[in-house]
């Protein structure tokens, strides 16, 4: 997901479509959100966001969405651990500001879908998305 979310902002030619699934767009934001391994994994490799905010704020897609042009398919889960909101915030400021997004939540996940019926539903929403892009269909 932050793969995806990172191409579609910084390398918005990549790709004729993405989908992203349960991923990170606001290294700041998953700073403050984050359990302590990841928080000090973003530590280690870009200091604090006090000391080193230009750096979080130049990394993360988040804050170039205006370069954005692939039309991006949103997915995560809805449930609990992990819980976040950064996959529907990406999804919020993308349509704020116009950009081909879509979204959808699958109800009873944790962020990341993980039941066979959640994957199942998750990848048949995936295909008809790059058909729909890709394709034509």
């Amino acid at each position: 997901g932050c793969m995806s979310m990172s191409a579609v902002c910084f390398a918005p030619e990549a790709f004729q479509a993405a989908i992203p699934h349960g991923g990170y767009a606001d290294w700041v934001h998953m700073y403050y959100e984050q359990e302590l391994r990841h928080v000090q994994l973003l530590r280690y490799e870009l200091g604090t966001p006090e000391d080193h905010s230009d750096v979080y704020h130049r990394c993360s897609p988040y804050y170039h969405l205006e370069q954005m042009e692939t039309p991006t398919l949103v997915l995560h889960g809805t449930g609990k651990n992990p819980e976040s909101a950064a996959s529907k915030r990406f999804y919020e400021e993308a349509r704020r500001l116009y950009k081909p997004v879509r979204y959808k939540a699958y109800p009873k996940e944790c962020y990341y879908v993980n039941s066979m019926a959640g994957v199942k539903e998750m990848l048949w929403d995936m295909l008809k998305f790059f058909d729909e892009q890709l394709k034509g269909l």
